[in-house]
């Protein structure tokens, strides 16, 4: 790498030089990710718990169950002690794949 910095350079390694280098190193490397691609897209907002029930048309208590069971949309708890939100994406998908088994069940 310090050869490609070098020849790029021309010569003399400058820190202008050295970022451009490993800019494109990272680029050029098979597998390297850029890091706003672990960004979720603009419109996939958080929804609070009370979002998620309003909208599902289900009491707190439903989704507590399907949280502590695993059943229910993909959850997290922010910041360890913080509060539990949804992403719209892990909504939307779980919806897809429950399907017409979970409308039925209502």
């Amino acid at each position: 790498m310090s050869a490609q910095l070098t020849e790029l350079a021309g010569g003399s390694v400058t820190m202008a030089g050295k970022l451009a280098a490993l800019a494109g190193a990272n680029q050029s490397r098979p597998g390297a990710r850029d890091a706003s691609s672990k960004r979720p897209a603009r419109g996939d907002e958080w929804l609070t718990v009370e979002e998620v029930c309003d909208e599902l048309k289900v009491s707190r208590r439903t989704f507590d169950r399907w949280r502590a069971q695993r059943t229910g949309p993909r959850s997290v708890r922010l910041g360890g002690a913080g509060p539990v939100r949804v992403r719209r994406s892990w909504l939307e998908a779980w919806l897809e794949e429950t399907g017409q088994a979970w409308r039925d069940q209502r």
